[in-house]
């Protein structure tokens, strides 16, 4: 499905760019000095033309001693390749397998940049290359080809009777518990899957809001509204549940398997009901 990788002869370029432009500084100012000294009388002032040449020579010189630095930085990431198969992904340097994980029971890390398998075929179960140059779209890509079988195979462990337990944004805080009928919420509260819905939202450009909307492919947030008070599903009555608005990676994972508990058309419902409402 993608394949990405940091090559070495990009990181060979841009050495042999480094090198050519520091030996031609070096050469210029080495140049320039030696003519004034051999040339120019004791206590003389040198011509106007020297000093365009030589302040370029010196600015490179200067500037290739960063630049250096993120050269170093960048040979030590060379070599790694990611490939994001359909159930899984493969993790190469210099071709030589170092990880190889299925998506089924494993999680997307809590900092977002990582994919963790507890039955790995090699390796630990994590992924280490760096998400660095041609790396840096993999761990999208992981996450959009991950989560689709991670949603189906929670909804399998809850048909079984299984708990699912989403890890939090940061350990050792909790994250999201779903049993299939309760869901259990970073700050110990549990609320009735039966008496949810979804209400979808999407961010509105022209102040720090939202605006709701009742088709999900135009959403880019939601929250959840529950029927515990006497107003129900309204906008007025209804409260979001703490925990869901946190930017969770598994967060896709978590909506996408209430939206299949919840009844698919509730959120539908309950838009409707608050437009009537105010109007």
């Amino acid at each position: 499905m993608f394949h990405a990788e940091n090559p070495v002869h990009t990181v060979r370029k841009r050495t042999v760019r480094w090198a050519l432009l520091v030996v031609v500084a070096v050469v210029v100012t080495a140049v320039v000095m030696t003519w004034l000294l051999r040339t120019m009388a004791p206590g003389g002032v040198p011509p106007w033309w020297i000093y365009p040449p030589l302040l370029a020579a010196w600015f490179v010189l200067l500037w290739s001693v960063p630049e250096l630095l993120g050269l170093i930085l960048a040979w030590r990431q060379v070599g790694w390749s990611v490939d994001v198969y359909e159930q899984g992904v493969v993790e190469s340097r210099f071709g030589a397998v170092r990880q190889a994980m299925p998506f089924a029971g494993g999680v997307i890390d809590p900092s977002r940049a990582l994919f963790a398998s507890p039955h790995p075929d090699e390796g630990p179960g994590l992924l280490t290359a760096p998400w660095k140059g041609e790396l840096i779209q993999v761990p999208s890509e992981i996450r959009a080809a991950a989560q689709p079988i991670l949603v189906r195979e929670t909804l399998a462990r809850l048909s079984r009777g299984d708990r699912v337990d989403f890890p939090g944004t940061h350990d050792p805080k909790p994250g999201i518990t779903l049993t299939s009928d309760r869901m259990r919420v970073p700050n110990g509260h549990e609320f009735e899957i039966a008496r949810m819905r979804i209400q979808y939202s999407k961010s509105n450009s022209d102040n720090a809001g939202y605006v709701v909307v009742d088709d999900p492919c135009r959403a880019d947030g939601f929250h959840i509204l529950t029927d515990e008070i006497e107003k129900g599903f309204h906008a007025q009555g209804g409260h979001g549940v703490p925990g869901l608005q946190r930017p969770s990676p598994n967060l896709a994972v978590v909506r996408e398997t209430l939206h299949v508990l919840v009844d698919p058309d509730g959120h539908r419902v309950m838009y409707r009901a608050q437009q009537q409402e105010g109007e």
